[in-house]
């Protein structure tokens, strides 16, 4: 969700070998989501749901 070492290093890194693998495949990295107040109510719902 926020730029970590996995965003920053690790993914990149994978997608590297995978297009080098799939050169005929389109790959996107998008950006990371990120804060988004729907988030926080997507988890009071499930909070609520065990409750």
């Amino acid at each position: 969700m926020f730029e970590g070492m996995h965003i920053k290093i690790d993914i990149p890194s994978i997608l590297k070998k995978e297009i080098e693998k799939y050169p005929t495949i389109s790959i996107k990295f998008a950006r990371p989501i990120g804060y988004d107040d729907r988030i926080v109510d997507i988890l009071l719902n499930r909070i609520e749901e065990i409750r």
